[in-house]
């Protein structure tokens, strides 16, 4: 008399490398389409070539371990950081009908996703019990443990981002004076991309801060427009001699010199009116009077000498009949 063939049952005979879901024999009999490959290493269409009795753990390397892990975000909510998936272009066909956030073995949803590849099937996930189960962990709990202990970090980061986020919502005009803070921005300033280093580290800015960042970018603007109008005003090389000069006073410096009474002398820069730019000390006719001298108008002989490096801007020396033109407001007053 023949024996009847015992019940099947979920539990692996005792001895057995690996039980439950993941025995060999579970896998066979529960689950066809994880059974082992056929002889010659041909196997069906389904997803057995990641059984745990098929997959073979030499041919496996660890990619990165993802923290899918829900932090608060301070919205009343809660969301996982994003995982840029798309930095591996090879997914296994498997990995990518499972979901990339489950185990491409198990299915189950994933707190923390080992990303693997296989050398012969491409790159698929799998989460720490199956990796151990088939001897492909090594130090993935390491891994863990470390994203554990660095997720209180990355909360943190999250809420200062999201704070940052909401401050520039209700404050664009800070948000796009910030925009400063791109080096690959053509309106990048240092200063502004300093400050908004610090304010990232915050979460928001102090009014200080704010308010620096708002006048940088208006600074920066007004020095592009700057930039742009004189682009489009006539050039001509530095007349060499004396030459009478007649033109505004872009900016003043105060150096100090050995030779002078006071100690220091006051240098300015003047663009004269056909096209070219000169450093020279400023006359002593041109000085003492209200508002400064940038921005005004003058007119002065003086010895030119161009540059060596750049045609267009020189040096002045031995000023003489020096003197303030009328401002526009000046000479349209007094009626």
């Amino acid at each position: 008399m023949t024996a009847a063939p015992a019940a099947h049952t979920d539990r692996h005979p005792a001895g057995s490398p690996v039980g439950g879901r993941f025995a060999p024999t579970h896998h066979a009999e529960s689950r066809p389409e994880l059974a082992p490959a056929a002889p010659g290493g041909r196997r069906d269409a389904t997803a057995g070539r990641f059984a745990p009795s098929v997959l073979d753990p030499s041919k496996v390397v660890h990619q990165e371990t993802i923290d899918l892990t829900p932090v608060d975000d301070f919205g009343g909510g809660t969301r996982a950081l994003a995982a840029n998936w798309d930095l591996w272009d090879d997914w296994a066909e498997e990995a990518v009908e499972r979901g990339r956030g489950r185990c491409t073995m198990c299915g189950q949803h994933l707190t923390f996703v080992h990303v693997m590849h296989h050398e012969d099937f491409g790159t698929f996930t799998v989460g720490t019990d199956c990796a151990e189960s088939i001897g492909i962990a090594a130090d993935l709990g390491t891994k863990v443990s470390r994203l554990r202990a660095d997720r209180k970090a990355r909360a943190e980061n999250l809420k200062r981002a999201t704070q940052l986020e909401r401050f520039c919502a209700d404050d664009t005009e800070f948000a796009e004076a910030a925009t400063g803070a791109d080096p690959d921005d053509e309106t990048f300033d240092p200063l502004i991309a300093d400050i908004v280093d610090s304010v990232r580290r915050r979460g928001t800015p102090t009014p200080a801060q704010r308010d620096a960042v708002v006048k940088a970018a208006a600074r920066g603007r007004e020095r592009r427009a700057r930039l742009a109008a004189e682009a489009e005003l006539p050039k001509i090389a530095v007349p060499e001699g004396r030459q009478a000069v007649t033109g505004e006073v872009l900016a003043t410096r105060i150096e100090p010199n050995r030779f002078a009474y006071s100690g220091d002398v006051v240098k300015m820069l003047v663009r004269d009116d056909r096209g070219f730019k000169l450093w020279m000390t400023a006359p002593a006719a041109l000085l003492g009077h209200d508002g400064g001298l940038k921005g005004r108008r003058v007119t002065f002989t003086a010895t030119l000498e161009p540059s060596a490096d750049d045609q267009h801007f020189g040096y002045g020396k031995r000023p003489t009949r020096a003197e303030l033109l009328p401002t526009v407001e000046s000479a349209g007053g007094g009626g």
